[in-house]
């Protein structure tokens, strides 16, 4: 089949596009990738305590996800390309100071540095991509891309190490951004955050319209509680009977199965709608979340634990998609994706309240009933046209 030179000069933009996000959106993951082993190394070489170090992890995620959305209102008409390559020059040079920085203060500024800049690429990689015919493809793909990259960066650290002689993560984090600085200028220039479409109310007057904000509720809520699920996994496996060294298999074994929810998230997209695949993945991951945290049984944690990533990883383009849907200039998209990145700054807190208060086992139901309210807040808008929230007075 012959295709015309229009569409395939507009294949190979939007293949730029593709990779330039992907490179975009392993920037800004690639410190809550490496959250365990900066914990360790905070408290190893800057001081501090626990909750000290869990603070530092908790501002740089905040300063990453208010400043995208930040960003989304500010940057309309600059180039993606320039807000990435900025956002990552600010990410490496708080890297390099956090290398130096002799104590824990200091070290709070230097990795809210580092997430001012983060947040101009995951605005970036979240915007870029709502433009497209099938954008719950295209995130599904850059997401098993960050998988991909994230599990790099777990497992390059220790060689990295041993190079050094001190910290880990913070010349990891370092040399994985200067290594993909030359691929963000794959974007094209072109590329930008456009003006919202005329006539759009909220959106014409720069905030993001009732329809959007009802989205984001949703995904926060989802978010939130499966993201205190996540940061206990490893006390549901010793619960289960699982000591450290099996634990550490069976969750690097569970990456692959996060890679297969997003691949096959980027295969179904939303030619068949959003709603069918989107519920399915709920009630899987909402069931597995209920069964880390009540089964006492190894072999039923390990398939809870790959069954949990599978459908966490195959929901996250469909929360895009459903922003993409109302926000074609992809402001939409940049709200959602920080929105789901702060949950991994409120969902540790909030699982651990929980968990001192009332023990592991309501951090279950805790996710059955978001689920379900996420669930339900997203139906809501198929029933009514999308004029309905956006004239409400």
């Amino acid at each position: 089949m012959c295709i015309s030179k229009a569409e395939a000069l507009r294949r190979q933009q939007d293949g730029r596009v593709l990779v330039a996000s992907a490179a975009a959106y392993a920037v800004a993951c690639a410190a809550s990738w490496m959250q365990p082993l900066l914990l360790v190394e905070i408290l190893r070489f800057k001081g501090g305590t626990e909750a000290s170090a869990g603070l530092v992890l908790t501002v740089e995620m905040l300063a990453l996800s208010l400043s995208s959305i930040f960003y989304a209102r500010v940057a309309t008409g600059v180039s993606f390309a320039t807000v990435a390559i900025g956002g990552t020059t600010v990410a490496i040079i708080g890297n390099v100071l956090s290398l130096v920085v002799p104590d824990h203060v200091s070290l709070l500024a230097t990795r809210i540095l580092c997430g001012l800049g983060e947040g101009a690429t995951l605005m970036v990689a979240s915007a870029a991509l709502a433009r497209f015919d099938d954008p719950d493809r295209a995130y599904g793909k850059i997401n098993a891309a960050n998988i991909l990259t994230g599990s790099l960066l777990i497992y390059a650290a220790p060689f990295l190490g041993g190079w050094t002689g001190g910290p880990t993560t913070f010349p990891t984090l370092l040399l994985f951004m200067l290594l993909l600085l030359p691929v963000l200028l794959i974007m094209p220039r072109g590329e930008r955050l456009r003006p919202p479409p005329a006539g759009e109310d909220g959106l014409a007057a720069g905030s993001f319209s009732p329809r959007l904000l009802i989205i984001g509720l949703a995904v926060l809520i989802a978010s939130v509680s499966n993201a205190a699920v996540w940061s206990f996994c490893y006390v549901f496996g010793s619960h289960a009977g699982l000591g450290v060294a099996a634990l550490n298999t069976i969750m690097a074994v569970a990456i692959l199965f996060a890679l297969a929810g997003s691949l096959l998230a980027s295969v179904i997209g939303s030619r068949h709608g959003r709603t069918l695949p989107f519920a399915a993945g709920l009630i899987i991951v909402s069931f597995a979340s209920f069964t880390l945290s009540h089964t006492t049984h190894p072999l039923a944690f390990e398939v809870a634990m790959a069954a949990y990533l599978t459908a966490m990883y195959f929901l996250i383009p469909y929360f895009f998609g459903y922003a993409a849907a109302e926000d074609a200039s992809g402001r939409g998209a940049a709200m959602i994706g920080a929105i789901f990145l702060m949950s991994f700054a409120i969902g540790p807190y909030l699982g651990g309240i929980i968990s001192q208060q009332f023990g592991y086992r309501p951090m279950g139901w805790l996710v059955l009933i978001a689920d379900s309210i996420a669930f339900l807040l997203l139906a809501a808008l198929s029933l009514f046209p999308q004029h309905t929230f956006n004239n409400a007075p």
